[in-house]
């Protein structure tokens, strides 16, 4: 079973949400270090 490529508009979503949850989660990082200092 060969599967072509996903359009383009999945990946860029897909992109998109990854990024926004890596962007939160340094955020969370940063105020726990904070809150510790």
């Amino acid at each position: 079973m060969i599967l072509g490529p996903p359009p383009s508009h999945c990946c860029s979503q897909l992109n998109e949400h990854t990024m926004i949850y890596m962007a939160t989660e340094a955020e969370i990082t940063v105020r726990l270090k904070q809150h510790d200092l």
